[in-house]
């Protein structure tokens, strides 16, 4: 990737001083990009992630929060993880943006809050956020 300083915003969270996740948002144009979000597999399911996406539905409240997940209908030994992925995300809010895109092979559902996004612009985020050579990676499907 290349990255300019200030294009990616990295963020810490904590819960009564220990580490509970992070992100990685992307502002760009009309979106913001979570381009990573985690949570430690031992406090998973005890609202920290909830509690990280309404701080970025906040921070970011002028902009389309979007994500990228893998797509649930391509066959993986981890199709229970992408499917409580997913569930997470539209649980909290999200829902298809109707287009899914290849990264690396990998086919990904991109999924959004606010304002639809539309491929053009998702495609202009991608070319700004990754070097020309993995831009030919991206196809929107």
């Amino acid at each position: 990737m290349h990255i300019k300083n200030g294009d990616m915003r990295a963020l810490y969270a904590e819960n009564d001083g220990e580490f509970a996740g992070f992100a990685l948002v992307f502002p760009f144009e009309s979106i913001a990009l979570t381009a990573f979000l985690a949570v430690p597999s031992t406090i998973r399911n005890g609202g920290t992630g909830t509690k990280m996406l309404d701080f970025l539905k906040k921070e970011y409240a002028d902009k389309t929060l979007t994500i990228e997940i893998e797509d649930i209908t391509q066959p993986s030994q981890n199709a229970e993880i992408r499917q409580r992925r997913r569930g997470f995300y539209l649980r909290n809010g999200f829902i298809p943006a109707g287009f899914a895109s290849m990264l690396y092979g990998t086919q990904l559902e991109v999924l959004c809050i606010g304002e639809p996004i539309t491929p053009d612009v998702y495609m202009r985020l991608q070319q700004k956020m990754l070097c020309a050579e993995s831009f030919e990676n991206i196809h929107i499907a």
